[in-house]
């Protein structure tokens, strides 16, 4: 997630909605590391409230608190996914609007033809016949 975060940040200085959806994915990030930590801090102090003469009663409390803490943080994960799922769908809906919108400014397709340019000859793979064809076409 952190390296989704660093490459969106490279951009978002040109799209505001980009920025904001980045705030939000950033946001969810935070509170994400901060229920591990909770369930991590949780998971530290138990078993240790049993003392030596009430160990089995220490257990079964240890227990209970463990099964209490579980279903808290998995509550809190079932949250922010729900935070996540909906994130997701309105930049989802966002970039389709967005791409009807633009879709009347020209054609939108990528010519990679270009691209050919810049690899060497030796990179090259699969092109020979074709090139001798080519070249015996105008020669």
């Amino acid at each position: 997630m952190r390296a989704f975060l660093r490459a969106a940040d490279k951009r978002e200085e040109s799209n505001p909605q980009l920025k904001e959806w980045v705030e939000k994915v950033r946001e969810i990030a935070h509170d994400t590391e901060d229920v591990i930590e909770r369930y991590m801090l949780a998971f530290s102090h138990l078993g240790r409230d049993s003392n030596g003469c009430n160990l089995y009663m220490g257990k079964m409390y240890a227990l209970a608190k463990n099964l209490i803490v579980r279903h808290q943080v998995a509550s809190e994960f079932q949250q922010i996914k729900l935070r996540l799922d909906n994130i997701s769908q309105s930049r989802q809906r966002f970039t389709e609007t967005y791409n009807l919108m633009d879709e009347g400014s020209g054609p939108k397709t990528n010519d990679t033809r270009g691209d050919a340019l810049l690899l060497e000859g030796i990179d090259v793979v699969g092109i020979e016949e074709p090139k001798k064809q080519i070249t015996e076409w105008l020669v």
